[in-house]
């Protein structure tokens, strides 16, 4: 015959309550800080990726003697664009003396060529993107512009909201703005 005892095992609704508002009180806890984790975690991926970007450019630079475009760039003027191209930095396809690349691992590739991204309308954007999927920003300074004699070009990105709140003024600064990460590639075109 089985006794009292052994037939009460089990918790009781006291119990039951105790533990799980001790989860949601850790709960409560815990999310916020993984997820502000998350978010320093995505923002050093995007300034890790600027900078080799950057450095990648001043390599091609070193190289060749020119900075890589995607078209016929004038010193002498301002673009802004975003990162999509710059095939350059992965095969020879301007035919430039001294060109010792490719400059980049990391891209997509599209036909027989790499590129750094790609972006249809209404889907993300894929290669060599930020965080949130969305293609890095350059913007190059023409010399006797806001740079001053020198020009120069920076790399932006938009960070977790996905819009632009860096003017020029502060980009030539290397400042950014809002929740915005930049990297200066050079001050002198």
């Amino acid at each position: 015959m089985m006794s009292r005892r052994s037939l009460t095992r089990g918790f009781t609704l006291i119990e039951v309550v105790v533990v799980v508002t001790i989860l949601v009180l850790l709960a409560g806890v815990l999310i916020p800080i993984v997820g502000n984790e998350i978010g320093k975690a995505r923002s050093a991926r995007a300034q890790t990726d600027m900078k080799s970007i950057a450095d990648a450019f001043g390599r091609y630079f070193a190289h060749t003697g020119s900075w890589p475009t995607n078209s016929t760039w004038n010193p002498n003027s301002n673009v802004t664009e975003n990162l999509a191209s710059y095939a350059c930095l992965y095969q020879n396809s301007s035919s430039l003396k001294g060109w010792a690349g490719p400059y980049l691992t990391s891209g997509v590739k599209v036909g027989a060529s790499w590129v750094m991204s790609t972006s249809a309308s209404g889907s993300a954007s894929r290669g060599l993107v930020d965080p949130w999927g969305r293609q890095y920003q350059i913007r190059v300074f023409g010399r006797n512009g806001l740079m001053g004699a020198g020009g120069g070009m920076v790399l932006l990105c938009a960070g977790e909201n996905g819009s632009f709140q860096t003017s020029n003024a502060q980009a030539v600064d290397g400042e950014a703005g809002g929740d915005d990460i930049i990297q200066v590639v050079t001050r002198r075109l």
